[in-house]
Order: structure tokens, then C-alpha cells, then sequence
């Protein structure tokens, strides 16, 4: 429903479909992809699909996404903050803070501030407020509306312990919490959901796990002065996932799992987009003549899809030979236009 679907062939990208997402999270993913391709080697031919939302549309499909769970069939790739300069330049920033507070001065809670998104969060809030509402500094509110309650990453840094919690699947924050050198405390599911770094964190090595049941004992734990010193270094080495994660290794895995999507493609990839598409639209037309992509919240648009593949060609032709597209003889759209043309 909300993702883009990409052809690529040795160092040039192309959009066939994007579908837009609330949080313009595809053009993120767009700029970081076409960065990725156009400065590395060539890559062979390829299609795949890229999924922008939190939640999968088929979990059986084997399209890349930014969340993943056990069992599911997708390839997870960074998330779309990785996109660049951004990201090297919050390692820095948020280094740079964490560095000037001393772990020992730092205020001695527990310590989150997020939106009600998830039943994990409130019960956690809940639990903190019952048994400890000294050592909880947990807040949940809807950010956008209450801006007032919002805290920078930086401020984060002035805690000792700042808690991991899930979103609608994953958390996007928690790779920001590994540059806070601050000890890291994630509650854990039955069955969570993660992104690639997360391969990178062992409990109790570099954070503390934690659940609804255990968090009485894991607050005794952490508000107990003989353990600050186990506390610290688990912060260190949470420390060391965010100094290890920096902008060159995510290219070099987003080209590892490029690589490896393409030998796993069944089918042939032609190198231009639009023969891919001209025989792709055929089996369409073959096989799925009246097929119909039904909307939903997040795509209100019904069409049909053979005939959005033929249309969609004919705008990449007029795109590459005449920089115009002609609809119903009286409309012409450039060939920067970002509503007709994005080839």
C-alpha cells in the first residue's frame, strides 16, 4: 500500500511505482538507495519492491522492509534515517553530549519519553507509577500535539538509565540510545520485533532486558549502588554498537543485501526498465487481464493494474524521447513533474 517499487541496473536507479506515506519516508529511502547504487560498483539487474510502513502488507512476500519479526519472509534493510549526512551528523552530536556528562553525575532514574502507541509502553508506565514513582521518569503522550513534553536525544544523555520500548513493531530510537553511553534497559516480548542492528545486542552484555513481570526486580537492580559499576561498563559496550554503526558500514550491508537479493531473483531482469515492464505488463495482461488493486486507508485509489502498467510505460517513453506527457491532448506535464513523471 505505501512503499516503491525500484528497478536498478549497474549504477542507475528507477522508480516505477511510489506510493506516498504520511511521513514522506520514501523519498528518505529513494535519496539513500540511489546514493548506495550510484556510488559503488555496478550492480546487476534487479527489481524489488521497498515497503515504507510500520507494519507489513504480507508477511509471506519477500520485499524489503525497515521492521521485521520471526517467521516473516522479508529482508530488513537500515530504516530510512540512514540516508546520509543526517545520520553521521547525530553520531556526532549525540558522542559529542554524551561524552561531556560523566556517568557517575548523571541523574539516577529510569528515564522515556514517547507517544501511547503500544499496550508494552502503558503497562510499563503503569507498573513504574505503582511500585517505583521516584526512580520512573516515563511520560506518554501523543508528541505531535504535546510538543512541550517533547525531550532531545541530547537531554537523554543526562540519564543514567533510558528505557527501550517498542512501537507499532519496532522502535526506530533505539540505535540513537547506543550513542548516549548512557545503560540501556529494552523490554523484551514473546516475540519482538527488530532491525538489522539488533543482532548486535546481547542481554545483559550491552543492555538489560527487561519484561512486565521482572521490572520490580530489574528497578531494585538498577537503583542498588553495587551495581553501577556492572551498570557502566554495560553502557560502554552498548557505546561501542553506536561508534561500530557508521554510515559506511550501513552502504556496505545495504550493497551485501542488494547483491543477495539479486541471486535470489527466479526470474530474468532486463536492463531497461521499460522492456522489464513492456514483458511484465504482458504476463499481466496474460494472466491478471482484470485484476484490481483495492484500496485501503493508506492508498484510497482503486486501479487497474494492467492498465496502470500501460500507462505507466507510456509516460517513461515520453519521459526519455520528448520530456513531456501528453493526457487527453490539453494537458502537458514537464519532465521534472512530480506528479505524472518521476522517471
Amino acid at each position: 500500500p505505501s512503499g516503491i517499487w525500484i528497478h536498478i541496473n549497474g549504477t542507475k536507479l528507477t522508480s516505477l511505482r511510489q506510493m506516498a506515506d504520511g511521513y514522506g519516508r520514501y523519498k528518505n529511502v529513494l535519496k539513500f538507495l540511489t546514493r548506495v547504487v550510484e556510488e559503488g560498483p555496478p550492480l546487476p539487474p534487479m527489481a524489488f519492491y521497498v515497503s515504507v510502513t510500520d507494519t507489513p502488507c504480507n508477511p509471506h512476500l519477500p520485499y524489503l522492509t525497515f521492521f521485521l519479526k520471526r517467521g516473516m519472509k522479508q529482508l530488513v534493510i537500515p530504516d530510512d534515517t540512514f540516508h546520509g549526512v543526517n545520520w553521521e551528523t547525530m553520531r556526532t552530536n549525540l558522542q559529542e553530549a554524551s561524552s561531556k556528562i560523566p556517568y557517575e553525575s548523571r541523574i539516577n532514574d529510569l528515564f522515556f519519553r514517547g507517544s501511547p502507541t503500544h499496550g508494552t509502553r502503558q503497562n510499563i508506565s503503569v507498573t513504574l507509577k505503582a511500585c517505583c514513582p521516584r526512580f520512573g521518569n516515563v511520560t506518554l503522550a501523543v508528541m505531535e500535539k504535546f510538543k512541550h513534553l517533547q525531550v532531545p536525544l541530547k537531554e537523554h544523555a543526562m540519564h543514567k538509565h533510558v528505557l527501550a520500548i517498542r512501537g507499532r513493531t519496532a522502535s526506530s530510537r533505539d540505535k540513537y540510545l547506543n550513542l548516549l553511553n548512557s545503560t540501556i534497559v529494552r523490554a523484551e516480548e514473546y516475540e519482538p520485533w527488530f532491525q538489522f542492528y539488533h543482532v548486535l545486542w546481547k542481554p545483559w552484555h550491552n543492555y538489560v532486558p527487561l519484561t512486565t513481570d521482572t521490572l520490580p526486580c530489574i528497578v531494585k537492580m538498577l537503583q542498588d549502588p553495587a551495581n553501577e559499576e556492572k551498570l557502566k561498563r554495560i553502557a560502554a559496550r552498548g557505546a561501542e554498537v553506536g561508534k561500530y554503526l557508521t554510515q559506511q558500514k550501513v552502504d556496505d550491508l545495504m550493497r551485501k543485501i542488494l547483491l543477495r537479493y539479486a541471486a535470489m531473483q527466479q526470474y530474468t531482469v532486463d536492463e531497461d526498465p521499460i522492456y522489464f515492464l513492456k514483458r511484465f505488463g504482458h504476463f499481466v495482461k496474460k494472466r491478471y487481464k482484470n485484476a484490481q488493486v483495492m484500496p485501503d486507508d493508506r492508498a484510497p485509489v482503486k486501479f487497474m493494474f494492467s492498465r496502470w502498467i500501460s500507462r505507466r510505460i507510456k509516460q517513461m517513453l515520453s519521459c526519455r524521447y520528448n520530456g513531456t506527457y501528453v493526457e487527453n491532448s490539453t494537458q502537458k506535464l514537464a519532465y521534472n513533474s512530480p506528479y505524472k513523471c518521476w522517471y
